[in-house]
């Protein structure tokens, strides 16, 4: 996982976050069930890729030491999976989303 977050203004703050994950065949096919990680056949709900980028803002509208502070958060995230045997197209699923927050934080 890597990212940043920069302080724009005194109020808003943009932060971008990626992450990636990627496994590598490892099964043991001398019993009588596989077991591991993308033998021939697994099914498709075993992951051989997951990545996901996020970008986001978040504005503090007021700030108070003695009351509080009220503030705006927003992010969109892309995220891709792929897994290790799929039976029919397509060979991997995406993802978008978008989430939007308004958070009164109190002292």
């Amino acid at each position: 996982m890597t990212g940043f977050e920069w302080q724009v203004l005194p109020t808003d703050m943009l932060y971008a976050y990626y992450g990636g994950l990627a496994i590598k065949p490892a099964y043991d096919l001398s019993g009588a069930t596989p077991v591991g990680y993308g033998y021939p056949g697994s099914p498709p709900t075993i992951n051989r890729s997951l990545q996901e980028a996020t970008l986001g803002l978040h504005h503090s509208f007021w700030k108070s030491p003695n009351l509080g502070s009220i503030a705006l958060m927003t992010q969109a995230s892309y995220l891709t999976r792929t897994p290790f045997e799929v039976p029919a197209a397509p060979q991997n699923a995406h993802l978008t989303m978008a989430f939007a927050t308004l958070r009164l934080t109190l002292p």
